[in-house]
């Protein structure tokens, strides 16, 4: 990107940087939460670590665009729900 003398915008537009709306980081959280069952029991039984798991299957789902501490809030709103 330096050595071609380019502006920054023709290489990261607004939306690459923008964060997830909520409706999309809860649809994230569900699907990690559906596809890692065994991730959100350990969680439930006291092995915060995993839910390190889950979380990144979100960020694997959102292309790393996720916020982590958003997305953590979110997952434990959810399970604490189930």
């Amino acid at each position: 990107m330096l050595d071609s003398g380019k502006p920054v915008t023709e290489f990261v537009s607004e939306s690459d940087m923008a964060g997830l709306d909520d409706a999309t980081l809860t649809e994230y959280c569900n699907n990690a939460i559906a596809a890692m069952p065994a991730a959100v029991a350990d969680y439930k039984n006291d092995k915060g670590k995993a839910l390190m798991a889950v979380l990144g299957n979100v960020m694997k789902q959102s292309r790393g665009r996720a916020d982590a501490g958003s997305v953590m809030a979110k997952l434990k709103e959810l399970i604490s729900a189930l």
